[in-house]
């Protein structure tokens, strides 16, 4: 069984740098890592060269949206398992070492998901942490021990149980739609802890956090449409308020008056966003349309 690993990277060499040196120091290193450039990222592509003992196969592009680029990855690799990790992320020294083997243990599993640990770089990328461990938590069946979507910052894919899938663009929810074709399919997701990798957030601001945060709405929505009124988009919203609540006390932001007004006015707008989803007659018609 062989393993190969993606990565889409777009003029963020630096980050990328990081990335590969913790690829090369894996205690199982991977046949060959796909990474998708754009022809112009002359930065990037130098910096492959510095890596002799990896083999690399470099895929180039020109296209917007990450799901073309995600889909020409899939397309050129040629391995029995395929790993996905984001360019701003650092990797355990045995993250694909425990991947490889999970899927190696399961052979009916489609993919496995790892845990991803963001840098505490400022208040607003604790806050995406926070909200990401509980969107994965709610996508955690407890009795299968599966899971109904992925997060392509740390997934691994068995090439054989994904083939004729692809990427659709969802302006940064391409995953959640990709996971859920899976398991239409009845493909399983596992769940992997020890598969984890450090994660550079980006949004480590008001303005760019607020940014991703409209994007991925937009995308929710687009899957929202597509696959109707799941539990993973609906379920457990009532109870996100009192666990997200309960980690900013335990931290330092806590503290802050400014951070405490923030995270007060985010659950205003987020309490409203529900009751407009899930309490107004008119958007109940509309979902069941």
């Amino acid at each position: 069984m062989t393993i190969n690993i993606a990565i889409i990277s777009q003029f963020r060499a630096e980050l990328l740098k990081k990335c590969l040196n913790s690829i090369s120091k894996q205690t199982v290193l991977p046949k060959a890592v796909i990474v998708v450039l754009n022809s112009q990222d002359q930065s990037s592509i130098k910096l492959l060269s510095q890596y002799n003992h990896l083999k690399f196969k470099i895929k180039f592009h020109s296209k917007k949206g990450y799901a073309p680029l995600r889909n020409l990855a899939l397309k050129t690799s040629k391995s029995d398992f395929i790993y996905f990790v984001d360019d701003d992320c650092v990797l355990d020294s045995k993250t694909v070492k425990f991947a490889y083997n999970y899927l190696l243990n399961h052979k009916d599993y489609a993919a496995v998901q790892g845990r991803s640990i963001n840098y505490d770089t400022s208040f607003y990328a604790q806050f995406a942490k926070w909200t990401n461990d509980l969107w994965l938590e709610r996508l955690y069946d407890k009795k299968s021990k599966t899971l109904k979507a992925i997060d392509t910052k740390n997934v691994c894919f068995r090439r054989k149980k994904i083939e004729n899938l692809k990427f659709n663009e969802c302006f940064g929810s391409e995953d959640v739609d990709f996971g859920l074709q899976i398991a239409n399919r009845g493909g399983k997701i596992g769940f992997e802890p020890k598969m984890f990798v450090h994660h550079q957030e980006q949004a480590n601001n008001l303005f760019f956090y607020c940014r991703k945060r409209l994007r991925m709405r937009k995308g929710l929505a687009m899957v929202k449409k597509k696959w109707g009124r799941l539990s993973i988009f609906y379920e457990g919203d009532r109870q996100f308020k009192q666990k997200i609540s309960k980690l900013f006390k335990k931290s330092k932001y806590q503290r802050s008056f400014k951070h405490k007004f923030i995270f007060n006015l985010f659950l205003f707008f987020r309490d409203l966003r529900f009751f407009l989803e899930e309490e107004n007659p008119v958007f109940k018609r509309s979902a069941a349309n």
